[in-house]
């Protein structure tokens, strides 16, 4: 069925993008533990999106590095499309 809306999964991988450009992650120790996506509107298919946000949270455990980003995504005429919050968890060396 195509709507013509983009698709939030897209969301998603343009929030890990921005993430790890914010969070000194080594490729080959890290995994991706989740995110939470709220959809705030439709967001038509083919439409110049900006992701920006920060790092909220980093802690530890004796293993591991967690961190915690919340990211914004918005569309030029109609602002606000969806908001984020990603979870990386990372292992120390």
């Amino acid at each position: 069925l195509r709507r013509g809306w983009a698709h939030p999964g897209w969301f998603a991988s343009a929030g890990n993008a921005a993430s790890r450009m914010s969070i000194e992650l080594q490729p080959e120790a890290w995994m991706y533990a989740g995110v939470r996506i709220d959809l705030h509107q439709p967001t038509p298919d083919g439409s110049a999106l900006t992701v920006g946000g920060r790092v909220a949270e980093l802690f530890e455990s004796r293993r591991y590095h967690f961190a915690v980003c919340e990211l914004a995504v918005h569309e030029a005429t109609l602002g606000p499309v969806a908001s984020m919050r990603t979870t990386f968890v990372y292992a120390l060396r």
